[in-house]
């Protein structure tokens, strides 16, 4: 399959995306197949830079991909003032070690 292409690969970065993020899990998805690829480009890169819009914080899916440790960076765009969610949660990423980028308009 696909993982077995991706063994022996090495990569500086890898840009991921899935259906949630925590602090307590990492990147989850709700597809079986793109979680194992997902699993072994983490394994390939030197470094995981993980693309997720406000909505996606704070949601946890059913399979997770890339747990909070492995990630080194999430890039993501400005949660509105009312989500105290997302921001608890930005927070906590950040406490982990995640380096926070929000993207401007």
């Amino acid at each position: 399959g696909a993982e077995q292409s991706l063994q022996g690969l090495r990569v500086s970065r890898a840009f991921l995306s899935g259906s949630g993020l925590t602090a307590e899990r990492g990147l989850s998805t709700s597809n079986m197949l793109s979680a194992s690829v997902d699993r072994a480009l983490v394994q390939a890169a030197a470094e995981v830079v993980v693309l997720a819009d406000h909505t996606k914080l704070g949601s946890d899916t059913m399979f997770q991909t890339v747990p909070t440790e492995l990630i080194t960076r999430l890039v993501t765009d400005e949660p509105p003032l009312h989500d105290e969610r997302a921001a608890a949660e930005l927070q906590s990423l950040a406490d982990q070690g995640v380096e926070i980028t929000v993207a401007g308009p």
